[in-house]
């Protein structure tokens, strides 16, 4: 099978965006990556008093906050990709799922987990697990994110 229908057969048989579909190499991959669901990183960051839910504004108690944890899942999943995205592509979030189990003092190491679960077409979903310096759960969850053209994407945002 040559890379083109390769590619089609990828994009559920529509034509056009053969060139998404391939590495900088030529060679066929998902989703123009060269990543596969399973792949994992993670992302480690000490507490400080700007992560807290009392700066954040999410609450009032000195502790990490959920919008923080969040990013830290985002940031997890981003560098995932990071060397893995086609020239000119990139993700955005589209949905998130996040339960935060328990608190993590200012001082306190949170590590984040992200897990590539699935690839489908240019949707991508991911599990992330995060972890305090004891190994106990802080929270975990899902994050959607959306293979998009970079140039494309901003398009419509630029005046």
């Amino acid at each position: 099978m040559d890379l083109d229908t390769h590619a089609r057969n990828l994009n559920g048989g529509k034509p056009g965006q053969e060139r998404f579909w391939r590495r900088a190499r030529g060679a066929p991959s998902l989703g123009g990556m060269d990543v596969a669901p399973g792949t994992q990183t993670t992302v480690e960051r000490v507490v400080e008093e700007s992560d807290t839910a009392s700066v954040v504004g999410s609450g009032d108690v000195p502790v990490l906050a959920t919008p923080r944890l969040l990013a830290l899942a985002e940031a997890a999943t981003v560098a995932l990709l990071a060397r893995h995205l086609a020239p000119g592509w990139t993700t955005v979030g589209t949905r998130v799922e996040l339960d935060h189990v328990r608190a993590t003092p200012v001082g306190g190491k949170v590590t984040v987990r992200a897990t590539l679960a699935e690839a489908n077409g240019k949707r991508l979903r991911f599990e992330f697990e995060a972890v305090d310096g004891d190994g106990q759960v802080v929270g975990r969850g899902t994050v959607h994110r959306a293979l998009v053209e970079r140039e494309r994407f901003l398009g419509p945002t630029r005046n």
